[in-house]
């Protein structure tokens, strides 16, 4: 056994000593199919099409089917991309059996949007929905009615915005409701929102006007986050990319869950990140990335590993967040994230600053079962659970 100990504090050493590279990312069958539609051209992607045909469920969906409503995005996003690659070898059989999957399936929006609904789901999937309707024509898809009043909503305010800030969070979703590469423009990562199907279409619409040197920016970025879903794919890649954020600050969080936080044989790279967090953490709070947006989630995530560590951080950069005694990830959040509010909860409990609202708000949403499962932001319950129960343990 203290072999064993010493193997996984060995692999643990050498994982944190990689947190520079941006983070590693498993591959997104929704975003390699939106840059494989904004691509194009089969040629050279050969390869990133036999991914996503081998990612199809044996329904003909895409996607877990112990999570129905995280289905509807990437196989539509498949779908319209295998339209494009008709002579590839099984790429007609896995569009008859999409088609058939997704006449099949339940709308979740036919009446109304519910809580747990995917984030940007009223952006993506009316959007693909019509691109659909272009392609294929009358076939009975479900429509999604529900979703289209908050896109239209969301829709006039952006056309008030002739060019978004950099790290705009809307930015990431930009390949759902972007169209003149003028709304938007690559950060110092190259990328449209961290996002990669963002930078894809961003991409393919500038690549039509007059030659920018952002476009081999732009380039250069979708090749590093396709390296760094580690598929050896050209063309496959993650949902978000970077996360020199994210990955060390959550990284660090997940030891402290795993009793490991203060263990001697991890101590100097656990001083190495929290360094890192305090010097960048600041009154505005922290995002994912480097050159996006702050949030709440991250925000409050990184003043627990500070605390953690002994640092004394201030609540502040967590409380303009705060929209009564409830936290909302992003300003102009349609609704309130549950996972959000539990690392909000045991961020202020580690202060030692009051959150009867919070408190009571995660207990609320926790199933007859005892589990948290109504997070738009994660398909699992086994993610908020857990972090449920270390939240309210403290204290």
């Amino acid at each position: 056994m203290n072999a064993l100990s010493e193997q996984i504090l060995s692999e643990l050493r050498r994982l944190l000593s990689e947190m520079s590279d941006g983070g590693r990312v498993g591959p997104s069958v929704y975003d390699t199919a939106r840059a494989l539609w904004f691509h194009g051209n089969v040629t050279g992607r050969q390869d990133a099409y036999a991914w996503l045909l081998a990612q199809q469920q044996a329904d003909g969906g895409w996607g877990s089917a112990d999570f129905s409503r995280f289905r509807h995005a990437p196989t539509w996003a498949a779908l319209l991309a295998l339209q494009r690659a008709g002579s590839l070898p099984g790429v007609a059989d896995a569009v008859q059996a999409a088609t058939q999957f997704l006449q099949r399936q339940p709308d979740p929006y036919a009446h109304a949007v519910p809580e747990d609904a995917p984030i940007g789901a009223e952006l993506i999937l009316p959007q693909l929905c019509g691109e659909a309707a272009s392609l294929l024509g009358d076939v009975a898809f479900p429509r999604h009615p529900a979703l289209l009043p908050l896109r239209q909503a969301c829709m006039v305010k952006l056309g008030t915005v002739a060019t978004l800030p950099s790290g705009h969070p809307l930015l990431h979703s930009w390949e759902a409701w972007g169209t003149s590469p003028t709304t938007a423009f690559p950060d110092d990562d190259g990328s449209i929102g961290i996002s990669p199907a963002a930078t894809a279409a961003w991409r393919a619409y500038a690549v039509t006007q007059a030659s920018t040197p952002q476009l081999g920016r732009a380039d250069e970025y979708l090749q590093m986050a396709s390296r760094a879903t580690r598929s050896g794919i050209e063309g496959v890649i993650p949902n978000v990319w970077p996360i020199n954020v994210f990955e060390p600050c959550w990284s660090l969080y997940t030891l402290h869950l795993a009793g490991l936080f203060a263990h001697p044989a991890l101590a100097e790279a656990v001083r190495v990140i929290v360094a890192q967090l305090d010097a960048r953490l600041g009154v505005r709070g922290l995002g994912p990335a480097l050159h996006f947006a702050a949030d709440a989630d991250d925000t409050a995530v990184a003043l627990c590993v500070l605390r953690l560590a002994g640092r004394d951080p201030a609540v502040d950069a967590l409380r303009q967040f705060e929209i009564g005694e409830l936290f909302v990830t992003f300003p102009g959040e349609r609704n309130s994230s549950v996972s959000t509010n539990i690392h909000a909860l045991h961020a202020l409990r580690l202060l030692g600053k009051p959150a009867v609202g919070t408190s009571a708000y995660v207990e609320a949403n926790r199933n007859p079962h005892g589990l948290w499962d109504n997070e738009k932001w994660h398909v699992s319950w086994l993610y908020p659970t857990a972090h449920a129960v270390a939240a309210l343990a403290q204290g």
